[in-house]
């Protein structure tokens, strides 16, 4: 289930990891916002007075649960003893039974599923020997998770949760260092986020100043931040660090914290000069005590684009500050990565987006105030310069802002990332050195002069050029990796006209090649494309390419058979259009849109579906269906994270999916109940009441069908039991039910998995029809339809694949109430497998027949063919009729 992947991401922020990379890492300031609270923060009402927390009932690795609980006092004493912060806890009593792996769920019910409920209780589970973690995630280094879990009615904590690993420490993680793990979590409780001041430097060897200058040189081994994301052994994560303190502080301020500090606030901003950029660790160090005396923030973390504050700064101290790149992701705020410029200190009047001039070390003393907030302290990012060679590197790449904002396919650009290997692509980066076409149409927005394995640092430049009107990218004489041949091309993008109803226009130049292979062209990019885009004839379209104007992408990928043919020529696209999703609005039951199945929304031009905007909006289709059938919906391609449900006539959901289609996305089968009208809807995740809620946006494709019959559902080498509506005589018995085996064939009396066919397990195992018994695959694709009537039944194996193969097989057997059995074969594309059938249980072998040649088949005992590498399977397009 995607459910679990997408909480789990959501609780990373809340948890700490002891040994292993964890995908986050945050800055000092608040786990969560609330618009509701004066300063957006979340946080526990009544300066954090009487915080309650219930402990568990259990032991905690090697600790009673007496001193497990003592631990847990311990460890929120740490907080408590703060002289800067108001907030206090309260024992509320033990939970009214021990939490284990058998009855967790109830408690982190709302965390994880994002409820609600509340129950009275602040649960402090104590995992006694690790199984609750590993049914939840598995065999980690996660070493606990906690958060306020339950609001009230304006966003304010009432109750919270957290959950302590004990497995880790009766695997030998030290007590001392759990105690430190205990107090980080409790910090999480409280509502703090993660911090990276010191950790960073001694878990990663990351500068302490901007990189890559180690200004202050490295920290002390014991100075670790109590809330960095992990617990490093031995570094003093037991005691609340100066950041720690300071946010703390903020959410539960003495009444003379404010006064008595000092803080500092400001806005990141990008090369542009212009746009503020959240996501940026900022750091202030006392130049006199760099390590103890440290604070950070993020920009954006209090919801205001670019704006940081550090707060509990110590008055009339020495501060120098500089921006920072966070190693790992975050969540409340995103971290930016990578960062558009240089890590550079704060200079003061020095501060520019000229490079020239800015230099990333120079730093200026901002001196700590009691009482005041010294605003306007603001780092503008140093840009690339124009006609100056970028330093890409071999499959690098840069950011550059435009000079205009450059429209392309309805999404809006205001900055660009040139990347080494040919190729220009909006709102990310892209290094990959692999050019294909899925790679173009799933990736980022992209503009390809030509896309290949370039390195620009074996020779040639790269660099722009940029004035009001156009912005251009020049490779010139860039080499093939490692070292071959030279290649030049420019990408221009235009202004656009103002009141044009298109994206912006822009140009290849292509000019001497010496590379073969490649792809040229653009792609709108993964939240546009259906994946289904084929390529074009670039030269041919030259040097016009209107096609631009209706096409989410336009290209050509070019080998050594279909080498590259556009030297010395140009290619201008005249803009590109905003796609929109032609069934809207069809955001309810109400106003779900009429289709007719078999339905596809791969056309850009007549069936275009998509999420937009993201948080609102789902798609509803309305269509009729007749009992006895099956729907089969699925979303082929998409950039979310989807969910479909099935509803009737008077709204009830009869059925749901989540993540039965490829990756994240849906296939739903459902049996058709009644005659009557049936309403499709597709939403994103966690939006499972179908209201428009869901994470996340862009274009999907639907493929939606019915077929007569059930569809099964088989894994790979399972068994389904298909009951009949008549008694089939086979083999000397009849029989009111047929085991239907994922591998290509039936039995009677017990279904079989084996996927690996041969003569000796047909003529020992139980009586079988074999059309294809072969190792197939129907989880990875295709379906098989059960069709049962009062006096036949047919199975079909459509389109299903063998065993890690992309071609597919289709095939139907015929079951009839006189004994007749019908196989009839469509294509097929395994070479391998046995066809016929048996009675099992140690008949004689009589020998191999060639069923394609044979006149008369008998379906009492046993016949059978052998395919394999000798003998390929011949039965294609082929019916057997054995009675």
């Amino acid at each position: 289930m995607k459910k679990n992947t997408y909480t789990l991401c959501k609780l990373l922020l809340a948890t700490l990891l002891g040994c292993i990379p964890l995908t986050v890492s945050f800055a000092g300031g608040p786990l969560d916002l609330n618009p509701n609270d004066p300063e957006n923060f979340s946080r526990w009402p009544n300066g954090g007075a009487n915080i309650p927390f219930n402990p568990d009932l259990s032991g905690l690795g090697p600790l009673s649960n007496a001193e497990a609980v003592q631990q847990t006092v311990d460890a929120f004493q740490r907080w408590q003893d703060i002289p800067t912060a108001t907030a206090t806890y309260v024992n509320a009593g033990p939970l009214p039974f021990d939490v284990d792996v058998t009855n967790f769920q109830p408690f982190i019910d709302n965390l994880f599923n994002e409820n609600n409920n509340s129950d009275g209780l602040s649960p402090i589970v104590y995992d006694e020997d690790g199984s609750i973690f590993i049914a939840l995630f598995g065999v980690s280094g996660i070493l606990g998770f906690a958060s306020a879990d339950t609001f009230d009615s304006n966003g304010t904590p009432i109750e919270g949760v957290s959950f302590l690993n004990g497995g880790a420490l009766n695997d030998g993680f030290p007590l001392e260092d759990f105690f430190a793990v205990q107090v980080h979590e409790f910090g999480h409780y409280s509502g703090l986020a993660h911090t990276v001041i010191n950790g960073q430097n001694i878990a990663f060897n990351d500068a302490t100043g901007p990189s890559p200058n180690n200004t202050f040189g490295n920290a002390p081994a014991d100075q670790v931040e109590t809330m960095y994301p992990f617990a490093i052994r031995g570094g003093g994560q037991a005691t609340p660090h100066a950041d720690d303190i300071a946010f703390y502080s903020t959410l539960y301020p003495a009444p003379d914290f404010f006064s008595t500090t000092g803080s500092i606030s400001g806005t990141i901003i990008a090369p542009n000069g212009t746009t503020p950029l959240s996501g940026v660790n900022v750091i202030a160090r006392n130049v006199a005590d760099p390590f103890v005396d440290a604070v950070s923030a993020i920009s954006g973390d209090r919801g205001v684009p670019g704006i940081y504050t550090i707060g509990g700064l110590t008055p009339g101290a020495e501060y120098v500050l500089y921006i920072d790149e966070i190693i790992d992701g975050g969540f409340s705020t995103e971290p930016l990565q990578p960062l558009p410029g240089p890590e550079e200190f704060y200079n003061g009047a020095g501060e520019s987006n000229d490079g020239a001039a800015d230099d990333p070390a120079d730093s200026v003393t901002i001196t700590a105030m009691a009482g005041t907030n010294q605003t306007g302290i603001d780092v503008i990012f140093n840009g690339a310069a124009a006609g100056v060679p970028l330093p890409v590197g071999d499959d690098g790449f840069v950011e550059v802002f435009l000079p205009f904002t450059f429209a392309m396919c309805g999404q809006d650009f205001d900055s660009v990332f040139i990347n080494a290997n040919g190729n220009l692509t909006f709102g990310a980066p892209d290094a990959e050195f692999r050019e294909t076409a899925n790679g173009l149409l799933a990736g980022p927005p992209r503009i390809a002069g030509v896309w290949d394995d370039l390195n620009p640092s074996a020779g040639g430049s790269v660099v722009f050029a940029s004035d009001p009107h156009r912005f251009s990218v020049s490779w010139t004489d860039v080499p093939e990796f490692p070292e071959a041949g030279a290649n030049s091309f420019k990408i221009t993008l235009k202004r656009n006209l103002p009141g044009s109803p298109f994206g912006n226009a822009f140009a290849i130049t292509y000019n001497d090649l010496t590379l073969v292979d490649g792809i040229s062209g653009y792609s709108c990019g993964s939240k546009v494309t259906s994946r289904f885009e084929t390529q074009n004839d670039l030269s041919a379209a030259a040097p016009f390419i209107l096609k631009s104007l209706f096409k989410t992408a336009v290209f050509e990928q070019f080998d050594a058979d279909t080498p590259i043919d556009l030297n010395g020529s140009a290619a201008f696209y005249v803009g590109t259009r905003t796609f929109r999703d032609r069934f809207e609005p069809n955001d309810s039951l109400k106003r779900a849109r009429w289709i007719h199945l078999p339905f596809n929304s791969e056309s850009n031009s007549r069936a275009y579906t998509a999420i937009a905007p993201e948080g609102d909006d789902v798609d509803y289709y309305r269509f009729y269906a007749r009992a006895g059938q099956s729907l089969v919906a699925e979303v082929l391609t998409g950039d979310i994270d989807s969910v479909a449900g099935l509803f009737d006539s008077d709204g009830n959901l009869i059925a749901f999916d989540d993540d039965g289609g490829v990756g994240a996305l849906s296939r739903l089968v459902a049996e058709i109940p009644a005659n009557g009208l049936y309403s499709l809807a597709i939403g994103t995740f966690p939006d499972t009441d179908f209201s428009g809620d869901g994470n996340g946006n862009g274009r999907y494709v639907l493929d939606a069908f019915t077929v007569n019959g059930r569809v099964l559902t088989l894994g790979d080498d399972t068994s389904t039991e298909l009951p009949l509506d008549f008694s089939f005589p086979f083999q000397g018995q009849n029989w009111d039910s047929v085991f239907v085996n994922s591998n290509g064939n039936l039995t009677f009396g017990g279904g079989d998995t084996a996927f690996t066919e041969s003569v000796t397990g047909l003529l020992n195992g139980l009586p079988r029809i074999a059309p294809l018994w072969d190792d197939l695959s129907p989880n990875v694709g295709g379906l098989v339809i059960a069709n049962v009537q009062s006096d036949t039944a047919t199975i079909t194996f459509s389109n299903v694949p063998e065993f890690l193969a992309a071609t597919t097989n289709t095939f139907s057997v015929t079951l009839n109430a006189d004994g007749s059995v019908g196989i009839d074969y469509g294509a097929l594309a395994a070479t391998d497998g046995i066809a016929g059938v048996t009675e099992g249980g140690g008949a004689v072998d009589p020998g191999a027949t060639d069923l394609s040649e044979a006149m008369s088949l008998p379906a009492s005992g046993t016949t059978y063919e052998l395919f394999d590498s000798d003998n390929n399977n011949d039965l294609a397009e082929s019916l057997l009729i054995f009675d």
